[in-house]
């Protein structure tokens, strides 16, 4: 029975493995948002970005929750959790203008990343400024993957939770891109 049951688990992992091979995913990702209110610099974290890279078409797509973020100001953060469900999540998706980035080593490559923003059912075009670092890891390569952008406080709809924030927030997320050489 034990070893139907590791036979069953192995076969289970080994199938994963071969369907995930162009597919990476994370739920854990890091974003700060950077605005200022009254003239005082705020900071807002989330380690709840989402993230799914296509390898095969080199498309990123993902989501967050604004309710994930954190100020550590507290009245602010309690703002940020009376949010409406309707307008708590925005989505992302842009594909990676480069053809092969992680399993040849490179130097840095910078590039505009055009991505569709849709907050609230709105779709909007915004361009990121993108990094791509390589770096080889002993059985894994791996890219380091840095985007950023100054975004329109009321397009992303923190203007609404917080009317004195300044017009324009600077966003910017790093995420590392991991390939196994085993699979």
């Amino acid at each position: 029975m034990r070893l139907k049951i590791i036979i069953s688990i192995l076969f289970f992992i080994s199938i994963s493995a071969v369907h995930s091979q162009s597919e990476y995913k994370t739920i854990e990702g890091h974003i700060i948002l950077i605005g200022e209110v009254n003239e005082q610099k705020i900071l807002a974290e989330s380690h709840k970005l989402s993230i799914i890279l296509d390898y095969a078409t080199k498309e990123i797509s993902g989501n967050l929750d604004l309710k994930t973020l954190k100020t550590g100001v507290e009245y602010l953060d309690k703002q940020i959790q009376n949010i409406a469900d309707k307008s708590r999540q925005i989505y992302f998706s842009g594909t990676i203008p480069i053809d092969d980035f992680i399993t040849q080593p490179h130097l840095p490559i910078s590039f505009n990343w055009p991505v569709i923003l849709i907050v609230e059912g709105r779709k909007h075009e915004i361009s990121l400024t993108g990094t791509l670092t390589h770096f080889n890891g002993g059985k894994a390569f791996a890219c380091l993957l840095g985007a950023s952008a100054d975004l329109s406080s009321e397009m992303i709809g923190l203007k609404k939770i917080k009317p004195d924030l300044n017009d324009f927030i600077k966003v910017q997320f790093t995420q590392t891109i991991l390939r196994n050489n085993d699979l």
